[in-house]
C-alpha cells in the first residue's frame, strides 16, 4: 500500500555551499527499514527533478534510523534560497513523496 513518508518519518534540512541536506528520519526501526529499503538517491532525485540538477547522494545513519541525502550544486540553481535559506521547504515537500508501505 503506498503510504506518504510523512506517516513514517520527519525530516530536517540545511545548506552547506552549493549543497542542500535533507535528512529523513523514522519514528522507528520498523520505519527506518521501509526507508533504506524505498528511498533512493535515484527516487529523491526523480522527486526534485530539474530543481536538483547535480547528483544526489545518499547515507545511512542507522544508530540514528535516518537516511540523509545531499543534493550536489542543488542550492541557488534551480531552487529559491531567498525565499527558504533553510530548505525547509524543500524538506517537508519530500514528506509528500509516497513509498510502499505496510503501515497506513
Amino acid at each position: 500500500m503506498k503510504t506518504p513518508l510523512a506517516r513514517l518519518s520527519h525530516t530536517r534540512s540545511s545548506v552547506c555551499g552549493g549543497d542542500i541536506a535533507l535528512a529523513v528520519m523514522g519514528w522507528d526501526t520498523e520505519e527506518y527499514a521501509i526507508l533504506v529499503r524505498e528511498l533512493t538517491a535515484q527516487r529523491v532525485k526523480a522527486f526534485f527533478g530539474s530543481r536538483a540538477p547535480g547528483p544526489v547522494s545518499r547515507f545511512e545513519l542507522p544508530a540514528l534510523r535516518a537516511l540523509t541525502f545531499v543534493l550536489h550544486d542543488a542550492a541557488g540553481k534551480g531552487l529559491a534560497l531567498r525565499i527558504d535559506p533553510g530548505c525547509v521547504a524543500l524538506a517537508s515537500a519530500l514528506l509528500l513523496l509516497e513509498v510502499e508501505s505496510p503501515i497506513t
